[in-house]
Order: structure tokens, then sequence, then C-alpha cells
């Protein structure tokens, strides 16, 4: 596909779907309202990087991949405060 060629479908997102296909004609489409807890709250701070000492560049600079650094701090992070349990 070229830059200049038309798209034949719309991206993005699709029309709501709703099923009505459940017992007695009721809606089977899962609806978020019906887990989310009213009673719970959100912590006002919450930072899981402080229990990391230093933050290395884990090769970034020689590689140019922020994806794959992004991944191993990612682990730093969670291995660090696995001890918190």
């Amino acid at each position: 596909m070229t830059l200049n060629q038309k798209i034949p479908h719309k991206l993005g997102r699709g029309k709501k779907r709703v099923d009505n296909g459940g017992p007695n004609g009721s809606s089977r489409t899962v609806k978020f309202a019906a887990y989310a807890a009213s009673d719970v709250n959100a912590p006002v701070k919450c930072d899981w990087s402080a229990m990391v000492k230093k933050f290395r560049s884990l090769g970034n600079r020689r590689l140019a991949n922020c994806t794959a650094v992004m991944i191993a701090h990612t682990r730093q992070v969670w291995l660090a405060n696995e001890s918190r349990r």
C-alpha cells in the first residue's frame, strides 16, 4: 500500500454492539459497572521505583533500544518491590 492509496475501510473503534441473546432477552454484554467496586479508593501517592537504588543505562546508549531497557527497568522495579510482601 502506498501513501497516496485510499484505505478501503474506516480505521478506529467500531460501533457499539449489545448482545440481547441472554435468557428472557437480557443482555449478555459485560458491563464494567458490575465489576467496579465503588468503595475502593486509589492511594494518593505510590512510588514503586523508590526501592531501586540506581537505574543504569543497561546498554541503551550503545544499542539505542529504549523498549528493551524499559523491560529491564520494569523487572528491576518488580524484583526490588518483591521483598515488600
